[in-house]
């Protein structure tokens, strides 16, 4: 296995793969798995990772997280969940000898919105040199996912 080049190429078909993944899981339902049916969930449960190492800043995020949500953001049930990989970066993407595409890793994979593991690779990914390619291709390769699922999911 060799590592994960981030070419144009390779981007985009990392993006396929993760749509593919995306599609094949969605509705998928396990109680076993962390699951995010809002963000609030997500940053509640980044904040008690944070408490661990660091109790003030937990509890500043938790202030800037209490300040954002009162502003009238309510829940809204979303029926795209499938499951995410969770920790989306592209260490965790190989090569086999064979040029077939591997994504490796699934020790933080969680049940949510697809868009959770876009945004996970967009915060991670965006500061190479690449990162307008990448961030296109994903948003696209993204965008594309929700669009031929639209009708699969609601």
């Amino acid at each position: 296995m060799k590592p994960f080049t981030p070419s144009a190429d390779c981007i985009a078909r990392a993006g396929r793969l993760l749509g593919d993944l995306h599609a094949t899981t969605s509705g998928i339902q396990d109680g076993q798995l962390r699951q995010y049916a809002d963000v609030r969930d997500l940053i509640t449960d980044k904040i008690a990772l944070i408490a661990r190492f660091d109790t003030p800043l937990s509890e500043r995020v938790r202030k800037i997280r209490d300040q954002l949500f009162a502003r009238g953001h309510q829940t809204i049930p979303d029926p795209r969940v499938c499951l995410l990989r969770g920790d989306m970066g592209w260490r965790n993407l190989h090569l086999d000898s064979r040029d077939q595409m591997w994504l490796l890793d699934f020790e933080h994979a969680a049940l949510g919105h697809p868009l959770l593991d876009f945004a996970k690779l967009w915060d991670r990914e965006l500061h190479t040199a690449h990162s307008l390619t990448a961030s296109i291709s994903s948003c696209r390769m993204g965008r594309a996912w929700l669009c031929s699922n639209r009708s699969r999911m609601t």
